[in-house]
């Protein structure tokens, strides 16, 4: 279910309305917490004495995309099939129900979640509120789930809309969950403006016509500087400079 829509019909003007935020890796740094996780779960079922070291970079490399198509990568790396077999599910939904009851248990709990707010990014979404523009997360991440982070983080209360993964048919890079969030928030796509972290995120909201900023962490910092597809200049490596970069990139629009 979506968070209640507090916004207005748009006009025609060209002005930046809204500020749409994905969630994982730009509001909390639960992309970390999640790599633990299976980390920690993979390492059980192969009865390893510390976690692999490859789950790390594997994670990385699927940032942005969908629990499935992570879960298969993992699957078929550690060569659990299985180990995780049952009547019920495939080995990516068994290895998946693992990971998040193990996550909500240990890293996932709501304290944790707190100290690993991404600061910079929670600032910017405070700062575009007090501004007058509408917010709201647009997420691969189920809608229970995310509320669960956002509130965490204490920012639920300001959104004007949280569209979950289980809210679109189609996950990133392709439009549609950008193209539902504008649509929640009754705001025309050309006025909202996209803060991601990830190249295939990114990727998403230009293909709903929104102009992003990318917020690199540590799994998308090096992927992103040697991409070619997307403009530097709207790519932030330092967090001092978010909001500077954020505002010129809405100047831009006009």
């Amino acid at each position: 279910m979506t968070h209640s829509s507090r916004s207005n019909s748009t006009s025609d003007s060209g002005a930046i309305r809204a500020v749409i935020f994905d969630m994982d890796g730009t509001l909390a740094d639960t992309e970390r917490l999640k790599a633990r996780a299976y980390a920690d779960v993979i390492a059980e079922l192969l009865k390893l004495d510390e976690p692999d070291p490859r789950v790390l970079p594997l994670y990385g490399a699927y940032v942005g995309n969908t629990d499935r198509a992570l879960c298969e990568a993992m699957v078929g790396e550690f060569d659990i099939a299985d180990l995780l077999q049952d009547n019920v599910r495939e080995p990516w939904e068994a290895l998946h129900t693992l990971r998040l009851d193990h996550y909500r248990r240990t890293h996932g709990q709501p304290e944790n979640i707190a100290r690993h707010a991404i600061q910079h990014n929670v600032n910017l979404l405070r700062s575009q509120h007090a501004a007058g523009r509408t917010v709201a997360v647009a997420t691969s991440s189920m809608t229970d789930e995310a509320t669960r982070v956002l509130q965490a983080i204490g920012v639920f209360d300001l959104l004007a809309a949280l569209v979950g993964r289980d809210q679109v048919t189609n996950a990133k890079p392709h439009p549609e969950i950008y193209l539902h969030t504008a649509e929640v928030l009754r705001i025309e796509p050309a006025q909202c403006i996209v803060i991601e972290d990830s190249q295939l995120g990114a990727a998403s909201a230009l293909a709903a016509n929104m102009p992003c900023v990318i917020v690199a962490n540590q799994f998308t910092d090096g992927p992103l500087r040697t991409q070619t597809e997307i403009d530097q200049q709207w790519i932030v490596y330092e967090p001092d400079l978010v909001q500077k970069t954020v505002e010129a990139r809405i100047a831009a629009t006009r």
